[in-house]
């Protein structure tokens, strides 16, 4: 029969049994298979994708690696929604007009070279703009240490933010919802 199962303490004659130090697993041809378990009938018609008559994908989502990085391209995006139901004033309502300028035209530019596929967003640099002349390389990192540790204190990263992060470095959907987050 071409299909063997073996377990360990099982002990054959055949030449591969002989070679391998570990006699578990399915074999074909003196090779052993490697098998993963199969998904549920829900998980699977998640992952089904449909397929045009030349066998391409329909849907233009790219699956793989975000080699751009442009699940970053709203960090630091002060959003200009209204707080109108609870009638208080949003962050973006409280940044002087001179700086809601800046901030917009720095998002058009940016958008607008994020258009072209020769401009990406590196992930570990962080860009910080309109800081006073005074302000100290020791100083800047100060502030951001201190930053970082509210952000974490706040719970500003959630599980959506890490998903994000997984999936773009290449993680398939079913790779995340298999990883304990």
């Amino acid at each position: 029969a071409p299909f063997v199962s073996r377990d360990v303490g099982d002990v054959g004659d055949d030449s591969a049994a002989a070679n391998t130090s570990r006699f578990d697993g399915i074999y074909l041809n003196n090779r052993r298979l490697l098998i993963n378990l199969s998904v549920d009938k829900t998980t699977a018609s998640s992952l089904k994708v449909e397929r045009d008559a030349d066998g391409k994908p329909l849907s233009t989502t790219l699956t793989g690696k975000d080699r751009r990085n442009l699940y970053l391209k709203l960090e630091g995006h002060v959003s200009t929604a209204s707080n109108a139901a609870n009638g208080l004033p949003t962050p973006w309502e409280c940044l002087p007009r001179v700086d809601q300028e800046k901030r917009q035209t720095a998002s058009k530019d940016k958008l607008t070279k994020l258009k072209s596929p020769l401009f990406f967003i590196n992930p570990v640099r962080l860009s910080l703009r309109n800081l006073a002349r005074g302000v100290t390389e020791t100083q800047m990192k100060g502030l951001c240490v201190t930053a970082l540790e509210r952000g974490l204190e706040r719970g500003v990263v959630n599980v959506e933010d890490v998903k994000a992060h997984l999936r773009a470095g290449g993680m398939t959907a079913r790779e995340i919802n298999d990883a304990d987050l």
